[in-house]
């Protein structure tokens, strides 16, 4: 995305409304910067900044703007690929609860010897 003079002054004014630990990611430089602005705005109740993430995705274009319209995404550590989860059998169980003898042989058994 390239970004014009306006809008690198809301990314300032947008950063200045930011804890220090959201400041990290809302960088000109970050690819994903608009996405995360959009979920910022939807859980700020601070209005300047609200109306400032506003503007900014305006400038970019309406399909930016959109994003401001759609359900929040999963933070990136909640997305999880399809797991199936299936019940283990009663022998199963079984089997893991009581774990098998083992017997180790050295070598030939010698009778009378110690």
């Amino acid at each position: 995305m390239q970004y014009n003079q306006p809008m690198i002054d809301l990314v300032y004014a947008i950063r200045a409304h930011l804890s220090p630990s959201q400041k990290s990611a809302i960088k000109t430089t970050n690819p994903e910067l608009l996405e995360d602005l959009a979920e910022i705005h939807r859980a700020s109740t601070n209005t300047q900044l609200r109306n400032y993430i506003e503007s900014l995705l305006r400038l970019a274009g309406s399909t930016w703007f959109d994003l401001l319209k759609k359900e929040p995404r999963l933070p990136k550590a909640a997305v999880v690929s399809e797991v199936f989860i299936t019940r283990p059998l009663k022998a199963e169980v079984i089997s893991l609860a009581r774990p098998k003898e083992i017997t180790v042989a050295t070598g030939p058994a010698v009778a009378g010897v110690h």
